[in-house]
């Protein structure tokens, strides 16, 4: 699996955080380039620290970015201009305490170009300290295109062929963020691509875990673990290349060899004596291969393949009472790369002992 690349926040609840550990080769935020001062004012965050020393997190400061970004930026800032009027895009002016962890965020995540750009056009609002501005507050659909754009170049980033980090994949825990960020407009293509939902599959540690127990456990059962990463990374390159067939069929042809990988991380996790639990959702959108060549304007009535068809939101039983589900859907044709995988999780109130 790539490092995840959580957004919109800098710190991914915990249950993501178990999840990266043990899925994921890292994890990774965007971040303040102070991020460390921020890290320890809580300790949700502190968490981070924990997982940076051990060469599990890294954070991403976009402030020494190529101006290519900001042009980037300010192409998307315009095209959303386009679909939303300005004086929608305005933040109220008073404080707006009830959402703030939604829409402020620190002038140091990102470019400062950025927020000189947003302020002197009147689409942010700032709070300062000491005559400095430490913080900017946005409209919800603008913050949503800031992250967009900072992670899809992050994401572009780390495929090309003179990269040298890892590979990235986004990761949100926000279903309703991660839509409002890739469905399409009503002027633009759709691609197509499958939401899988690897639902109750995968064992994940109980709420409150100690940190350090999984990433001990991380270390012990890695050949385990490393399996189950395999064949999900399998599962998607096959859901995506084969999307003209019917994924039971593709599904089928790989359910001995993940049952199998499953079964002996089940065993390991039993054996590690922590308590585990099959929490909520694992997701992933499958952008199919070559979906760039197949958009489809939206004026058009949007159509699947018959195969695609057929497994909308079916469950594919595949070990136990484990399911798969597989759901047909679309995404906006800027962002419909080949090989880009992009993640979301749920997490439920409740979790059942597995």
């Amino acid at each position: 699996m790539p490092q995840m690349l959580y957004y919109p926040g800098m710190t991914p609840p915990e249950s993501a955080l178990f999840q990266a550990v043990l899925y994921w080769d890292s994890v990774a935020s965007i971040a303040p380039h102070e991020w460390r001062r921020y890290a320890e004012r809580t300790e949700r965050s502190r968490t981070l620290l924990r997982l940076a020393e051990s060469g599990l997190y890294e954070p991403i400061s976009l402030w020494g970015y190529p101006s290519a970004l900001h042009s980037t930026f300010e192409t998307e800032l315009d095209r959303l201009l386009k679909h939303v009027s300005r004086e929608d895009l305005v933040p109220p002016e008073e404080d707006p305490a009830a959402d703030a962890v939604s829409n402020w965020y620190s002038v140091s995540r990102f470019p400062p170009a950025w927020t000189r750009l947003l302020l002197e056009e009147g689409l942010a609002r700032a709070r300062s300290a000491d005559d400095q501005v430490t913080e900017v507050w946005v409209d919800t659909k603008l913050r949503h295109m800031i992250f967009a754009v900072a992670a899809d170049h992050l994401v572009r980033a780390a495929a090309g062929k003179g990269a040298t980090g890892p590979t990235r994949s986004t990761y949100t825990t926000d279903k309703e963020f991660f839509w409002a960020v890739n469905a399409p407009s009503a002027n633009e293509g759709a691609g197509p691509c499958l939401e899988v939902d690897l639902g109750d599959l995968l064992p994940m540690p109980a709420p409150g875990t100690d940190l350090e127990k999984v990433i001990a456990f991380r270390t012990r059962y890695d050949d385990e673990r490393r399996r189950v990463m395999h064949e999900l990374r399998k599962m998607q390159f096959n859901l995506a290349r084969y999307y003209g067939e019917n994924p039971h069929e593709v599904m089928e042809g790989m359910r001995l060899e993940l049952r199998d990988a499953i079964g002996d991380l089940d065993k390991a996790a039993k054996a590690s004596k922590m308590t585990w639990v099959r929490s909520g959702v694992f997701a992933f959108v499958a952008v199919t291969a070559g979906a760039a060549a197949t958009v489809l304007p939206m004026s058009e009535p949007f159509s699947w393949p018959l195969g695609l068809q057929v497994a909308s939101w079916a469950a594919l039983s595949m070990a136990g009472n484990a399911t798969i589900n597989l759901a047909t859907n679309k995404i906006a044709a800027t962002r419909a790369d080949d090989e880009v995988y992009r993640y979301l999780q749920r997490t439920r109130d409740d979790f059942p002992h597995a």
